[in-house]
């Protein structure tokens, strides 16, 4: 038996990768964490500085109150930016995770043989020309009989159904309930 095994080797680089990958989030989630601390602690010193302003004298604490609020607005601005940062952080890493066409407007557009089939003006997002070149014709080849019905298929009521049952059970409406009724006959008994 080899000691060797590729297989063993690749996913331990895996985890590592792994691993490496979940440390790098961590401390981005930290670094967020630490400007949102900050950014509540100017908060703080500002509602400090406000009532500390009102209570002694204005002359003294003119300073103070500008330095605290210029300091929350700056954690503001920070909290903001760390903010978008981590969210174009996640979407290149979920555009990265899916096809490069993830963002695409691929639209099924109903037609008379074939209700999804691609529409080739929408598909125009793959640069190869061939995939465009054969887009067409595979949906003339490729022809989709419409959609039918079984006729042992159990179909349940319709929209127009329901709305002439509610108007049969509104008060009033009840006396005329037998019009819409059709008469049963009793095959066996004819």
């Amino acid at each position: 038996m080899l000691d060797w095994d590729p297989w063993h080797f690749r996913a331990q680089d895996l985890n590592e990768d792994m691993l490496r990958r979940l440390h790098k989030m961590r401390i981005e989630d930290l670094d967020t964490w630490k400007v949102v601390s900050e950014k509540e602690k100017a908060r703080l010193d500002l509602l400090s500085a406000k009532v500390n302003y009102r209570v002694k004298r204005k002359d003294i604490l003119k300073d103070k109150l500008k330095a605290a609020e210029r300091t929350y607005k700056d954690a503001k601005l920070r909290d903001k930016e760390c903010e978008k940062r981590r969210k174009i952080e996640i979407k290149e890493r979920y555009d990265r995770r899916f096809s490069d066409n993830f963002r695409a407007n691929k639209k099924c557009t109903p037609t008379t043989n074939n209700p999804c089939a691609v529409d080739v003006q929408s598909a125009g997002y793959d640069e190869d020309p061939v995939i465009d070149a054969i887009l067409v014709p595979l949906s003339d080849l490729i022809p989709v009989p419409p959609f039918q019905y079984r006729s042992d298929a159990n179909i349940g009521p319709t929209l127009l159904d329901v709305v002439e049952m509610k108007i049969r059970y509104l008060p009033g409406g009840a006396s005329d309930y037998r019009e819409n009724c059709e008469p049963r006959v009793n095959v066996s008994a004819t």
